[in-house]
Formats: C-alpha cells, structure tokens, sequence
C-alpha cells in the first residue's frame, strides 16, 4: 500500500529543471523516517521495471533526506551505488557535488573539493537560471574557502564566480514575495563577502539571514547557530585586520625613527671623525712648530757660522714643511675626506725650495768661508 502510494506521489513530481521539484520531494520525503527509505525509496531506485524518473525521484528523495539531517555517510553510500544509473540527469551532478564536498570535509582533501565545485559547476551549466543550483554552487565554493582547500591564486576568481551565481540566485528568489526572505542565500553571500575582506557587508548579509530564520523548528535552529558563527568569524576576522593594519602602521614608524637615529648617529660620528683629524692636524702643526723652534735654538746656539746655522734652519723648515703635508695627504687618503689640492700643491713646491734654498746656500758660504 505504502509503497504503491509512494510510487504515485513520485510521479506526480514536477519536472528535474522546474525549481519547485526539490521543494516538492523536501516536503514528500521529510515526512518519512530514516528506515522508511531504505524499505519504500530503495527498492523503487533498483526496481528496473519502474518508469526511470521515478527512480530518479526516489534517488534525489534521499539525497535530500540525507544532506538534511546531517547523514554524510549514507548520502556518500548512495552516490557510490546509484549515481552511475543516472548519468543524464542533471540533478544527479549535485548529488555527486555533495557526496565530494563530504568526503572533502571527512578526509581535509582540497582534490575533493574541486571535484565537488567542478560538479555544481556542471549542473549550474546543464540547467541555467536554477535558483538553488546557483545557490549551491556558491554555498560549495563558500565551504571550500572556509576550509582552505582553495589555492591563493585561484581565490579571488572562485570567489567573484560564487558572489555572481548567489547574486543571480537571490534575483530569482525574489521574484515571488513569498520567497524574499530566503535567509541561506544571504548567509552564503555573507560568507564569501568575509573572504573578498568585506567584513561590514559580510557582516550585514549575515545579520540579515539571522533576521529571516524564524527559529520556529529544528531545521532553522541549526542555522541560527550557524550563521551566528559566521557573523562572529567575521568580526573576529575584521578584529585580526585591523590588528594587522595597526601593527604595519606602527613598524613603518618604528621604522622611520630608526633610520632618524641611524642617519643622526652618522652625522655624529662623522662630525666626531672630522673633530679628530682636524685635532690630530692642529697637533702635528703645533709639534711642528715646537720641534721647529727647539732645533732652531740649538742650531744657532751651537753654530760655529751663523749664516750656515740659518741655511740649516731652512733645510729643516722645509722637511717640517714637507712632513707635514705628507702626513695631511696620508690623514686624506685613509679617511676618504677630500681636500683642496692646489694647496698641497704649492706647499710642497714650497717645502722643497726652502730645503734646496738652504742646502745651495749652505753650500755658498761654506765655500766662502
């Protein structure tokens, strides 16, 4: 009795490409319990006898029974026996879409999601303009970003692909009254707003499917407490943002204080090394001028010739003269500081002709004398 009524209810179903299909089998088979499936719904999906929609009905049937409470291991087990019975039907992509989103989830395999995503993608094709196809692909995409099975490079394209398909899903929501308030379709755009970093309009999407669940049953209790995740993911998230943002702002002018300090500790020490050598120059000059005077005293103290005495003051000026500017020239070549060389020229040529002076003077007397 059962299963000949069951038989005729599935085949009363809309068409697979008419949205109201799912919602059709949703209300029919909610209303059965879980070994209800596998002694009336089974036995239809393998009876080859039956008209192949039917089966096909029985087989999506529980599919829905199965993904809405939670069952993922019999909604694999179903993939894994029947999918291959209905290779034509568009729908039976989304059954295999969910069978690797959980097989995804259960095993943390990114193959399997894009697996998953390349099946919703194909159902999305086959039947276009489908509300809850087009939902399902971005919800997919969605569950594939919150779990990082979605490489960094392909990110931003996947995620600009789910906010056009959940845009064009809610259009086609709204287009009956009754309808608007479809709360999964702004959660799921919430969801992917959190991953373009639009933490606000994730945030409000997110509000807003809080604000059209009714909490009225089992079902819609789940999503609550769903969605108020994802509404406190996004703001944990936007928190993290801002952290970072702070802690960037605050290197930069760690940073710049450091190369302030940096360049005034150079100018110091530049300063300090140009102190130094114009002291170590001062110092040379004085002892010139000390070493110079004593040995003038004690040429002239001690010469016999007061004239030779004065040739030899000039040689010996001369070599002070000269030392003195090697010494500059060596304090210039070691410390790389640049100096005018047109002076060291002159005093050089100024060094040397007062030693040749005294020595061909000292010659001249000592021949005269």
């Amino acid at each position: 009795m059962i299963y000949a009524k069951l038989t005729e209810e599935l085949k009363s179903a809309p068409k697979t490409d008419n949205p109201e299909y799912t919602i059709f089998l949703r209300n029919l088979v909610m209303s059965y319990e879980l070994n209800d499936l596998y002694e009336y719904f089974v036995p239809i999906i393998e009876d080859p006898d039956i008209d192949k929609d039917i089966r096909f009905s029985a087989y999506y049937s529980c599919s829905i029974y199965f993904r809405r409470n939670n069952k993922f291991e019999e909604m694999i087990k179903l993939a894994d026996n029947y999918a291959r019975y209905f290779i034509n039907y568009a729908l039976n992509d989304i059954v295999l879409s969910f069978k690797y989103r959980y097989t995804a989830l259960s095993y943390s395999s990114s193959d399997m999601m894009y697996k998953a995503i390349s099946y919703a993608y194909s159902a999305k094709k086959k039947i276009e303009h489908h509300k809850a196809i087009l939902h399902h692909y971005a919800e997919t995409i969605a569950t594939g970003l919150d779990h990082d099975f979605i490489g960094d490079e392909e990110r931003e394209g996947f995620i600009q692909e789910a906010i056009n398909a959940i845009n064009e899903s809610i259009e086609l929501w709204n287009t009956e009254p009754a309808q608007i308030k479809y709360a999964k379709n702004y959660a799921t755009l919430g969801r992917l707003c959190i991953h373009k970093c639009e933490y606000d309009m994730g945030s409000y999407y997110i509000t807003k499917a809080l604000n059209y669940e009714n909490g009225d049953n089992k079902d819609s209790l789940n999503r609550i407490i769903k969605y108020n995740n994802y509404l406190y993911n996004s703001q944990f998230q936007k928190s993290i943002l801002v952290l970072h943002k702070q802690a960037n702002e605050m290197s930069e002018r760690l940073n710049i204080v450091t190369q302030n300090y940096e360049n005034k500790i150079n100018e110091v020490t530049k300063e300090l090394n140009d102190s130094k050598l114009r002291f170590l120059e001062f110092l040379a000059f004085f002892s010139s001028i000390i070493a110079f005077i004593t040995c003038t005293t004690t040429l002239i103290a001690n010469s016999a010739n007061f004239y030779i005495a004065v040739c030899l003051v000039l040689v010996l000026g001369g070599i002070i003269i000269l030392s003195f500017s090697i010494f500059s020239m060596t304090l210039e070549v070691t410390t790389k500081i640049n100096k005018n060389h047109t002076i060291f020229t002159i005093i050089i040529i100024l060094s040397l002709s007062l030693i040749l002076a005294g020595i061909f003077l000292g010659y001249h007397f000592v021949q005269h004398t």
